[in-house]
Parts: structure tokens; sequence; C-alpha cells
């Protein structure tokens, strides 16, 4: 049976306590000391998407962004992206490892930032939802067929369509973008040149002048040298990013119709309730425990704008940005990343994703998933349940713990949350009779299920340790009785802080169990997963690190060398 890659991408907040009374560096500074960091413990190389994400790969095949809105670049957010892996065990293995990584690179960042002036200690949350419920946190990503005939057809002309509408506004906007802003940066040079003039007794005699000096210190001086990143993110945030949505508005509607149809359909209801298994919990504002600190924020089946607010259970996001990719790349007349728009086999993400602790529920969220993808393209969830409403199906499960609430269903009738995971339980135990090949890791996957949805009926409480819902739910009871909401809202995002949260104390006391081991979790922090994509591009990492050679890394190939004399090494070869 031919294995298919399966990823996963997740969002760590940043906390940083100052020592004694000291200031804080913006999360932009305490992502670059990161990075410096991790590059001290393993082979590093940049990736091309450098600026202004500043990602870089790692010598096992993942990936580090920083991801940033770019109106807040200063609040933004570490992203990790595991290798692709070929199995569930081996995404949770690839999970703890990243998580190992930067739990190892945090002493060494904390050590730089306090030689520059920020003494203080760095804190990494793995979690969905912060205080004051903005959501970020996991993606799954699946690698499945995106369509087949007339609708594949249909895709692949829209996108060409989007491509060459893409090309145009491209154009527009950059040469807008410059008569708008060359006559501000002429002006903004001959200034600074008289500023340098100054004295200082006269800049003592002058607020306004100390004030332009000031400003032309931080912009020409490079005071900052981030400073021009921070401005151009939001000059491409207000001036170019319209322009390019505009763009993608044909290809989106086409996505959302046309994209992953069978598996889509088949996979709504399960997705819906997966949350009593794989919810992270919390405590949204009101103070009511919900299961999954995703499914509250969800508004939507399929992604309308590439947007922060914009959350759904299916998400496109990389779908779109892989358009742009390629249109500026084009631009470029290069030709590489058109292979992501228009192949038969795509990433199909899952935004309904929460960022798990416990090692059970994180390796029964991909690997129940990946079990019911294979189902829904062989044709065997057909006749799946279809729920009336899977927004609001969603919305009554996640704020029911009691697990007794029902949603309706297309054709009458209610289903549990319970209901709904035995239903494609089922199907998967009879899935996996009929098959004539099957991976033993599935049958795995099944008997953990089957035990997790035995527990949740009889004693959701005999899960503590195995589900991050009922292990937050218990320690919220326990630790945080009589407690105020603010508090109660501390130990909530505490659970999740890596090396130091209250789930490491779960799993240091036996309490949650351990699916991968200590020296696993070390080999796979520098060795790749199984032979395919990310192996080779672990290998190149490696060489180019050894030969302090200059490279460029991106999921599908290499780039060595220099302008003049550039070789390229594909990845998708396998």
């Amino acid at each position: 049976m031919k294995f298919r890659r399966i990823g996963q991408e997740t969002e760590y907040a940043i906390r940083f306590t100052p020592l004694e009374d000291g200031g804080r560096p913006g999360n932009a500074a305490i992502y670059r000391a990161l990075r410096d960091a991790v590059g001290e413990v393993v082979h590093t190389a940049p990736g091309s998407r450098a600026e202004p994400n500043q990602q870089f790969f790692t010598e096992n095949g993942g990936a580090f962004y920083y991801e940033f809105l770019p109106h807040a670049y200063q609040g933004g957010l570490i992203e990790g992206a595991t290798p692709e892996c070929h199995g569930p065990g081996e995404l949770l293995l690839y999970q703890r490892a990243q998580e190992s990584l930067l739990i190892r690179a945090i002493p060494l960042a904390e050590s730089s930032l306090a030689d520059d002036g920020w003494p203080g200690s760095i804190g990494l949350i793995k979690n969905c939802r912060d205080a004051e419920g903005h959501t970020y946190g996991a993606q799954e990503n699946y690698e499945a067929e995106v369509a087949s005939g007339v609708g594949l057809f249909a895709l692949r002309a829209v996108a060409a369509l989007s491509l060459v509408l893409g090309a145009a506004v491209t154009l527009f906007s950059l040469v807008f973008a410059i008569v708008l802003f060359l006559p501000f940066f002429v002006l903004m040079g001959l200034v600074a040149g008289v500023v340098s003039e100054w004295d200082e007794a006269s800049l003592a005699r002058s607020s306004w002048r100390r004030r332009v000096r000031a400003g032309m210190k931080r912009w020409i001086d490079q005071d900052d040298p981030h400073a021009l990143d921070e401005f151009f993110c939001l000059v491409d945030y207000r001036l170019i990013f319209p322009f390019m949505f505009v763009a993608l508005i044909p290809y989106n509607l086409a996505f959302r119709v046309l994209a992953f149809p069978r598996q889509r359909r088949s996979m709504e209801g399960f997705l819906v309730s997966r949350v009593i298994v794989s919810g992270a919990g919390c405590l949204p504002e009101g103070g009511t425990f919900a299961l999954s600190e995703k499914g509250v924020a969800v508004r939507s089946v399929s992604r309308w704008l590439p947007t922060p607010s914009s959350r759904s259970i299916f998400d496109n996001s990389n779908a779109l940005k892989s358009l742009m990719t390629a249109n500026l790349n084009l631009m470029l007349l290069r030709t590489e990343a058109l292979r992501s728009v228009f192949s038969r086999r795509q990433r199909l993400q899952l935004g309904l994703s929460d960022s798990n602790r416990c090692q059970v529920a994180e390796f029964l969220k991909t690997g129940t998933a990946l079990l019911v993808l294979e189902m829904a393209e062989a044709g065997k969830l057909d006749d799946a349940p279809r729920l009336l409403d899977p927004v609001k199906a969603l919305r009554t499960l996640v704020s029911d713990p009691a697990l007794k609430a029902g949603v309706e269903v297309k054709g009458g009738g209610r289903m549990s949350g319970l209901d709904l995971q035995r239903f494609y339980l089922e199907r998967a135990r009879r899935y996996l009779e009929e098959s004539s090949s099957v991976v033993e890791e599935h049958r795995e996957v099944v008997r953990i299920w089957s035990e997790v949805l035995e527990a949740l009926e009889r004693d959701p409480g005999e899960l503590v340790g195995r589900v991050d819902w009922v292990s937050k739910r218990y320690l919220l009871e326990t630790s945080g009785r009589g407690l105020s909401q603010d508090s109660l809202k501390k130990i909530d995002i505490a659970y999740h802080e890596l090396g130091s949260g209250y789930f490491e104390l779960l799993e240091r006391e036996g309490i949650a169990p351990i699916m991968v081991g200590f020296e696993e979790i070390e080999r796979a922090v520098s060795e790749p997963p199984s032979p395919g994509s990310a192996r080779l591009r672990s290998q190149v990492i490696r060489e180019v690190s050894f030969e302090g050679q200059r490279a460029k890394i991106s999921w599908s190939s290499a780039e060595i060398g220099g302008f003049f004399r550039r070789r390229r090494i594909s990845f998708d070869g396998e």
C-alpha cells in the first residue's frame, strides 16, 4: 500500500517575563534569538520565505517561521512545521521532536537576549487561544486527490485564469506602491541629510526637530535594523494585499466548490465530532468550559478569507498561498511552483485541529483522520451522516462536556458526538476486515479509538492524561476550586507551556502515557523520517551546512550557490 504524506503546523505563543523591572523585546526579536539558538543545536539552512517570515529549515527536514499579522509585526507567533511523515506514530514522534528542540533552544536564546540588554525568561505555549480570545494553533495536512474528471479540469482552468489576473494585479500594485512611496523615500533622504548637519544646541531648542531626527535615525541610520521589515509588511498589507485578494476570489470560490468534494462530504460529521477525542479544552469568555479551543472560533465549513478571523473546518489558505507563490515566481520567469497548483494530489488542510499535549490524543487525532480519509477516497463513506448545520453542530458539541447533546442530521433524527464517532469507528473496523492490504498501525488506531470512546461513555475521568480536555478540566476542578476567572484562565494557559506546564506534571507522575520515548525523540531532532522528500531535504541541509555554501530551501526544492552559479535540487521525486 502506498503511504500518503501527512504533516502538521503548530503555532506557539510567546511568553517573556523580564527580570526585575526590565523591559520586554518584541516577539520578532525573541524569534530571532530562538532561531539562532536552534542553529546551535542542529544544522539549519534559510528558507525561500526568509523575508519577511524569517523561515528556516532544520536538519530533520522540518521548518520554523515567524507568523505575524502585518499590522502587528512585533506580536507574532512561532510556527513549527513537521517534516513530511507517513503515519500517525511518525507524525507524533516528529511533533514531539519539534517541541524538544525548542525546549533545548530556550536557555540559549535567553542568554543571547540578556547579552542584548533583555534579561528574562522565555516560555512557549502550545495552545490555540490566548486570554484575549485570539485564535491560532495547529493545522493538519494530508496528501489527497484534489479532484478528478471535469472537476479537476475546471479547477485547473480557473487556476490558470487566476494566475493571469494575479500577474496583472501584481504589476499594477507594485507600480502603484513605487509611485506612491518613491517621493516619500527621496524626501526622507533629503531630510536625513539636513538633520545630520544640526548641532545639539539647536536640537535642544526644538522639540519637533528632536522628533524628526529620532525618526530619521530609526529609518536611515538603522538604529533598529528590522524597522524596514515592519514598515514594508504594513505597506504590503494595506496596499498590495487588497489587490491580490481580488485576484484570488475566482480561485478561492472554485476551490471551495471543486476541491476534495468526496473527502469533505464524507469527513464532515467525523471532524465535527472528533472534538470529543482530540479537543484541548478551554475557558472562553463567559467562563463555561468548552471541549475545543479551535471549535469555539470556527465560523464556516470552508474558509472564505485568508485572514485570522476566518476560521473554518476545512482550510484552503495553503492553496491560496501556493497560487500567490506561483504568481510571484512567474513574474521572475520561474515555473517550479506551478506543480503545487496544478497537481492532482494536493494538501487537504484541516483548520479544526487543536494543539494537543497528550500523546494519546495527538496520535488519535491524526490516526483516525488518516483512516477516515482513506475510507472516504475508497468510497466506503458515501452514506456517512450529513449534518444539517455543521457549524451549529460543532458549537453544540464543544459546549457539552457531558457528551449528551444531539445534533441534527440530514434526513431527520439527531446524533450525539459519541454516536457519530461510533459510526466511523464501526466503518473503520469493517474496512480493515475487508481490505486485502492493511497498514498495521491502522489496527492500533482502531484499538485505542475504541478504548477511548468506551471510557468517554462510561466515565471521562478515566482518560486524565490521555485526552486533553478531560485532563484540563480535572486540573481546573481540583487546583482551581474557588479561584477567580482570571486565575482559572492562567491555569488553562499554563497547561500548555512547553517544558514547565501543568501537563508535564501529569507526564512526570506517570499519569499521561508516553507513546514515543526520550531516545526516539532525541534521534528525531536531527534525523529525518522515512524515505522521501524530507530525507533528501535533510541531506542537502547537512551538506550546505558543512561546506558553508549559500542555499535557500523550500518544501519542494533547494537552490544552492550564487545568482550566476546556481543549481537546483528537486525534492518532489518520491
